[in-house]
């Protein structure tokens, strides 16, 4: 069976908002999941979740991947601590390193290794993660 991101077109399984908060662009009409956001398209959901991501950085100055991976994906959820050392493996980088995701390739990198770690696969192309980056950039 397909993964729930990926059915949803939220390849990093972003949450609906519990206080009906704005809607995404590119967010699906239709709500036919109740937990997690589902949008029109990959790169709308790749967008949405590289914005996320980035301003965990912009916003909170979480500048680890320890850190960012910490809010977004606490304890209670999941094995923190594995997907902290999968997503650092992937940069090549300590959990503790600071990263930069103003970088378009560093955030590239932090995208995919989320959406596979996820989903357990990456279905998506170079340019629809290319695409998704720079959207979410500009």
């Amino acid at each position: 069976m397909t993964p729930r991101g990926i059915r949803n077109h939220n390849p990093l399984n972003l949450r609906e908002d519990k206080h009906g908060g704005d809607e995404w662009d590119g967010e699906a009409l239709l709500n036919w999941d109740a937990s997690f956001e589902e949008f029109k398209s990959p790169v709308w959901g790749i967008r949405a979740g590289a914005k996320v991501l980035r301003n965990y950085q912009r916003l909170h100055g979480l500048n680890t991947v320890s850190d960012i991976i910490n809010r977004f994906a606490p304890s209670s959820e999941n094995n923190t601590t594995s997907y902290i050392d999968h997503v650092a493996k992937k940069l090549n980088v300590s959990p503790f390193d600071n990263i930069n995701l103003d970088n378009h390739s560093t955030l590239k990198q932090l995208v995919n290794a989320v959406i596979k770690h996820e989903n357990g696969i990456n279905p998506y192309t170079e340019t629809t993660i290319d695409d998704a980056i720079n959207m979410a950039l500009a």
